[in-house]
């Protein structure tokens, strides 16, 4: 199995410091996440599964940081039956 997600949005920050408007903070923020998985059966009572994602988020302002992760885990199951 196998997943691609693209998410964008805008940031903003209105600071308010004792009451009067400051700065205004504004930016973009894009993530992407890429999900790659296999599941076996090598017979009836084994389930063998791995997945893989890997993740990066671009950020252009301070509102929000930049960073790229990948995870991987897997699974075995057996079943009496």
């Amino acid at each position: 199995n196998a997943a691609f997600r693209y998410s964008r949005r805008s940031l903003s920050n209105d600071q308010v410091v004792a009451g009067v408007p400051g700065q205004n903070i504004e930016g973009k923020e894009s993530l992407k996440t890429l999900s790659l998985g296999a599941n076996y059966e090598p017979t009836r009572n084994w389930q063998l599964g791995c997945n893989a994602v890997r993740e990066l988020r671009l950020s252009d302002s301070s509102l929000s940081s930049s960073y790229a992760v990948s995870t991987a885990n897997c699974s075995a199951q057996f079943t009496l039956k």
